[in-house]
């Protein structure tokens, strides 16, 4: 998404055209979609985590949920400030 977003603000300075803005809407649109269902995402993994008692799980197993989880966040966080940043282009 960074290099896609560098080469489109390149482009957008050469020149100003509608295909490139269309463009930007496109990514902004993707991005939108994607953080949507990582939080759709993260509450799935936060409610396995709560109901441990109904699965059967192993030290390990909570462990990789709980890497999961921060690696969900961190993309939610990520996907977001690339959405700042592509509101702020237009």
């Amino acid at each position: 998404i960074n290099r896609k977003t560098i080469d489109l603000e390149h482009q957008l300075n050469k020149s100003m055209e509608n295909k490139e803005i269309f463009t930007l809407l496109g990514l902004e649109k993707s991005l939108v979609y994607f953080t949507t269902s990582l939080k759709a995402n993260k509450i799935v993994i936060q409610k396995l985590m709560r109901n441990s008692t109904f699965l059967k799980m192993y030290e390990d197993d909570q462990d990789l949920l709980e890497d999961v989880l921060i690696e969900n966040k961190q993309a939610i966080e990520m996907a977001e400030i690339y959405s700042h940043i592509l509101s702020g282009m237009m």
